[in-house]
């Protein structure tokens, strides 16, 4: 009887198809504690092969197979790409933080922009208050609020 569930195992791919994503598996997660381009070959070597396998399981085997090996297809494309970064980063360091640098300071900008606004909008309805000490209070507790500490002194 085992010999027969084996010969079915390899029959519709399941062996082949199981080694070749736990071989991509492995690649990838070698890629993880040390990034070299030569995990990530093995990854996509080893999830092209398991993808010829999907075709002969039947059913839920097939689409599981299938949703697996998509998987692994996505996990070597955010890889590949996080490895050409690193490889950005570590090929020319002074032009890459150059343009980190200057992205956070754009960021910072147009934050900063905003937040200035924020506050000259808050000053003048403060100035605008009416005289009535209940009613400017009223006008200006809304003031108040918000992100971070402020408050209407």
């Amino acid at each position: 009887m085992q010999t027969t569930r084996r010969s079915a195992a390899i029959d519709n791919g399941l062996t082949p198809w199981g080694f070749a994503l736990a071989l991509a598996t492995l690649a990838l997660a070698g890629w993880l504690r040390e990034t070299r381009v030569e995990y990530l070959l093995v990854g996509w070597a080893a999830t092209l092969v398991s993808a010829i396998f999907i075709a002969p399981g039947a059913g839920r085997e097939r689409f599981w197979r299938g949703a697996a090996t998509v998987l692994a297809f996505a996990a070597c494309a955010a890889l590949s790409f996080a490895q050409h970064a690193i490889g950005r980063a570590r090929d020319d360091w002074p032009r890459y933080s150059a343009a980190l640098r200057g992205a956070a300071t754009d960021r910072m900008r147009v934050e900063l922009d905003a937040l200035a606004k924020q506050f000259t909008e808050g000053a003048r309805a403060a100035v605008a208050a009416p005289g009535d000490r209940a009613r400017a209070f009223d006008r200006l507790a809304s003031l108040a609020g918000g992100p971070g500490e402020r408050g209407v002194v």
